[in-house]
């Protein structure tokens, strides 16, 4: 009796270790699965095979699962959020939610030292979830939150106490997979914003270099024009409006003559290559009529006067008190840059 009790016992030891074995390579190969789809991810959006990934693994261990999902906390949002991509809500998509007491109990999950298992929600449901999480008469009996870097992986099942350490211990294996995959994923996303932010900047600093080549091809013409003053003065003005307008850099364009005798200054020209009601650039020169004739006495404050009595380019962002009220709006120059170019010759300006 005692030999075949030994002989009984020798065998179901050896059972238990080939079940062990068997375990223990069911748990690696479903962990390679988790960790392999986790390195294919590298957005928010890839988490479906993530998810088939992880629900693949509770099915080979015959862990009791009724759903499985991910919560993702997003803290600095206004207000703080929650991402879910859930079995029970939709798997292939995620859910925002930012009902406070529900983000705060997911991060009071995540910010603990170890999973978050309520193990009979009949017996004691602190936060309500047997109402939320159950469906029709399916009444959802226990929960675990598996805490990781960015969340928690939670697993929820029909029966009380269906989690055993074992289950609970190669949950916590599959999140450590699931942070190592959000810290690439998040390391990934800052290489793309820097590529973003440096594509952006070179952008703009061709653009500036353009502009300023044009400006400077403006200043060109306008030095080139000013070797034929009068007394060919009106075919001087009218040439000049096109061929700066024509560069295609400025939108509008005021030309206005100094007159030292009379101490003043006077638009003379004003032509305009805008559609302020479409937003776009006009294919002809227009004649801005209204602007035509209005003087500045020299000692003026008003901006084309202080171009023409110092001699020195003015450049003007958006709004300035200087400019004239009758002729601009602070809505009208919203984002706007204006340049005042004194026309020299002889040692003194003779426009603007």
């Amino acid at each position: 009796v005692q030999y075949f009790a030994r002989l009984i016992g020798s065998a179901l030891q050896h059972f238990a270790d080939v079940a062990q074995q068997g375990r223990v390579m069911l748990e690696y190969m479903a962990l390679q699965e988790v960790h392999l789809a986790v390195q294919r991810m590298e957005k928010m959006e890839d988490i479906v095979e993530v998810m088939q990934r992880i629900r693949d693994g509770l099915e080979a261990l015959h862990i009791d699962c009724n759903a499985h999902g991910i919560n993702v906390l997003d803290l600095a949002a206004e207000p703080p959020r929650l991402h879910i991509c859930n079995t029970a809500l939709a798997a292939d998509r995620w859910t925002v939610v930012d009902a406070p007491a529900v983000v705060e109990e997911v991060a009071s999950f995540a910010r603990g030292t170890g999973p978050a298992y309520r193990s009979d929600l009949s017996e004691s449901d602190p936060y309500g979830e047997q109402s939320r999480l159950s469906k029709g008469d399916s009444l959802v009996r226990s929960v675990v939150d598996i805490p990781f870097s960015h969340g928690t992986i939670a697993v929820n099942s029909l029966h009380r106490h269906a989690f055993s350490a074992r289950d609970i211990a190669f949950m916590e294996k599959m999140a450590e997979k699931l942070s190592q995959g959000f810290w690439r994923r998040d390391q990934l996303q800052s290489l793309r914003d820097q590529r973003d932010d440096l594509e952006r900047r070179v952008a703009e600093r061709t653009r500036e270099l353009s502009e300023k080549t044009q400006l400077l091809e403006s200043l060109h013409q306008i030095s080139l024009s000013v070797l034929s003053l009068p007394p060919n003065l009106d075919k001087l003005l009218d040439d000049l409006a096109e061929k700066v307008l024509v560069l295609g850099l400025f939108r509008n364009l005021m030309i206005a003559l100094v007159d030292w005798e009379r101490d003043e200054v006077r638009v003379m020209r004003s032509f305009s290559r805008w559609d302020s009601k479409r937003g776009r650039m006009l294919d002809k020169i227009e004649l801005v009529p209204h602007r035509l004739g209005i003087t500045y006495s020299l000692d003026d404050e008003n901006i084309t006067a202080v171009t023409a009595r110092s001699g020195q380019l003015q450049v003007v962002e958006e709004w300035d008190d200087r400019l004239d009220s009758r002729v601009d709006t602070p809505s009208d120059r919203q984002g706007q840059m204006a340049y005042f170019i004194p026309i020299m010759h002889g040692g003194r300006s003779v426009a603007v």
